[in-house]
This record gives C-alpha cells, sequence and structure tokens, in this order.
C-alpha cells in the first residue's frame, strides 16, 4: 500500500484549442498567386486580415524567402515604411 501512495497522481489539463496557423509554404504560395494578378503589392495588404502576430511573421517570412530566391523585389522608402512587393519578370 505504501508503494501506491508514492506514485504521483495524474492530474488533468485544461484543454486548448488549437488554432490552425497557416504555414510558410502556404504563405508562399498565397503571396505568388496575388503578385500572378498584379505586378506589385504593399506588405500592409498582405496583413491587414491577420488575427495572430504570428501570421504577421509568417508573412514577412514569406516575403523575405522569396527575395532570396529572386522571385519578388522588396523596396523600403524609409525606416518603419511599409514594404512594397514587386514580382520580377523573369
Amino acid at each position: 500500500m505504501a508503494v501506491i501512495k508514492t506514485i504521483p497522481q495524474l492530474e488533468k489539463l485544461a484543454e486548448e484549442k488549437l488554432k490552425k496557423v497557416i504555414s510558410l509554404e502556404e504563405k508562399i504560395r498565397d503571396i505568388q498567386s496575388r503578385l500572378s494578378q498584379r505586378l506589385e503589392h504593399m506588405f500592409s495588404e498582405f496583413v491587414v486580415q491577420s488575427k495572430e502576430k504570428v501570421e504577421v511573421v509568417i508573412s514577412f517570412l514569406a516575403i523575405l524567402e522569396l527575395a532570396k530566391q529572386r522571385l519578388v523585389l522588396l523596396k523600403q522608402d524609409k525606416n518603419f515604411a511599409d514594404i512594397r512587393i514587386q514580382r520580377r519578370e523573369i
């Protein structure tokens, strides 16, 4: 009986609902799709509907990855200004 008392009691953890977060790959495809319809977009256009900070971060990482792959050009007039994203013509 003493051995049973040494076993820790199981605790019921509070349930949390997991939120669906868009993946980096999905966001890259979304940006490419939008840029196929229009040559230029502003970064703010991609994040205006974002409900979570993580979506803004993923959008930013997606445009950086597209710039790294030389698929888009990024321009910013001054520090903290909106970022202009232009599709590169290949």
